[in-house]
């Protein structure tokens, strides 16, 4: 058995079940933060091994969603902020904004 010292407010006032909890979800949450997200060490020696073409055309799929994915949060932000909505978008797609052919833009 361990001894587990946890310092609290005096304010706080907890049974000695929601104290058990409280550890036990403390060491739940450390557990898991140890053993989801590789040290630095980790990430340099994967990157150090050779990658199958495979593995490589997965990788870059997977960075292309992560870019995808951080341009359409920059889009719904750029939306909010503007107050854009459908009827936007539908007014934009009705104007003609090219130049005519042959002419040169102004």
């Amino acid at each position: 058995m361990k001894t587990v010292t946890i310092l609290l407010p005096d304010s706080v006032e907890l049974s000695q079940d929601e104290i058990q909890r409280l550890v036990l979800i403390n060491i739940d949450i450390a557990k898991y933060q140890a053993a989801s997200l590789p040290g630095p060490a980790d990430l340099q020696s994967l990157l150090q091994r050779p990658v199958p073409p495979e593995e490589a055309a997965d990788i870059r799929h997977l960075i292309g969603l992560y870019y995808a994915e951080r341009a359409a949060d920059l889009v719904d932000e750029q939306w909010a902020k503007n107050g854009w909505s459908a009827e936007t978008m539908h007014d934009w797609v009705r104007q003609h904004l090219r130049t005519a052919h042959g002419r040169r833009a102004a």
